[in-house]
């Protein structure tokens, strides 16, 4: 018998149980035997399941985005207290990344899969990004994904391509119950009616992860994570949400030149609002002002054919 080999670790796995994907195919799910992590055998069934890349299923979109919006509000102070080069990887139609360009944080963002509907004039190609280049701009200092890894089939390639881009990665993603489930009707996180759920983690397999990539590990031991080349003085996802809203303010005290900006952007209501209508101006105008010109042209052309 072939044995199966971890996604994460390339060690052995244990055959865990079958269930219905999309309703048509039996799959196997397996657990890596060294740290815990669940993963669906070689996934066949992806073009089928992503032929709508976010899912009918997806209910949670826009509450998603607003608890992790809130979420980011607190960390980053903690995180980045300075940032200025903020990226958000695989961010769908681009809400998050507008959600927090109004709270005065600036976002980028970028997806090669899903058009960028919210957050237009902010997208980065990270194709066409080189390592030089991310070393001349000193890379991002913070770069999230949101419920990216379970969709992962090669989660090592993404991380280290996302630990490159940037000096922390802050990201979601449910971790495995212990004990494990023993069925797919056990968690609902398995999502198998979707097929876009492939890869499941346990805190021993971001620890893995870590180590191997040589950066700390924060944890909420649920759903919420950091990856950083540049360790805190504590765990960012500890103590309640009131006492880090305090720290927030008080970091906006001692950190004035990038927090107060955006406590006053956002006490004052427009964010970076007002900057990016602008810039959507400028957009629209230089758009109108090329299509001008090329019809004044095709005229011209005519006229001269004539």
């Amino acid at each position: 018998m072939t044995t199966v080999k971890s996604r994460l670790t390339g060690g052995p796995c244990s055959r865990l149980f079958t269930a219905k994907i999309l309703g048509r195919y039996d799959v196997v799910y397996h657990r890596c035997d060294q740290t815990g992590f669940i993963q669906t055998e070689q996934p066949y069934w992806l073009d089928e399941a992503y032929r709508q890349v976010i899912a009918d299923l997806d209910i949670g979109l826009l509450q998603r985005n607003a608890d992790k919006v809130d979420l980011a509000c607190d960390l980053l102070p903690q995180i980045c207290p300075d940032g200025q080069r903020l990226l958000d990887y695989a961010g769908g139609y681009g809400v998050f990344t507008r959600l927090m360009r109004d709270r005065g944080f600036p976002f980028c963002h970028t997806d090669a899969y899903c058009e960028c509907l919210f957050a237009k004039g902010f997208e980065v190609d990270l194709a066409n990004i080189d390592r030089q280049e991310i070393e001349r701009q000193q890379s991002f200092d913070c770069v999230t994904a949101w419920e990216v890894f379970e969709h992962l089939e090669d989660p090592l390639g993404t991380f280290d391509q996302l630990l490159g881009l940037g000096k922390s990665l802050l990201f979601s993603t449910v971790l495995v119950p212990d004990p494990p489930p023993k069925s797919a009707d056990q968690w609902w996180y398995f999502l198998p009616e979707t097929g876009q759920h492939i890869s499941f983690y346990t805190q021993p397999a971001l620890q893995y992860v870590a180590d191997r990539f040589g950066v700390s590990l924060y944890s909420d031991s649920a759903a919420n994570h950091l990856m950083t080349h540049e360790p805190l003085g504590r765990n960012p996802f500890r103590g309640p949400g009131r006492i880090r809203r305090i720290l927030n303010r008080l970091s906006s005290t001692l950190c004035p030149d990038a927090a107060a900006r955006r406590a006053s952007a956002l006490q004052a209501g427009d964010a970076l609002r007002q900057a990016d209508y602008q810039r959507a101006l400028e957009r629209l105008a230089d758009s109108v002002g090329r299509r001008d010109r090329a019809r004044q042209l095709s005229q011209h052309n005519q006229t001269a054919d004539g």
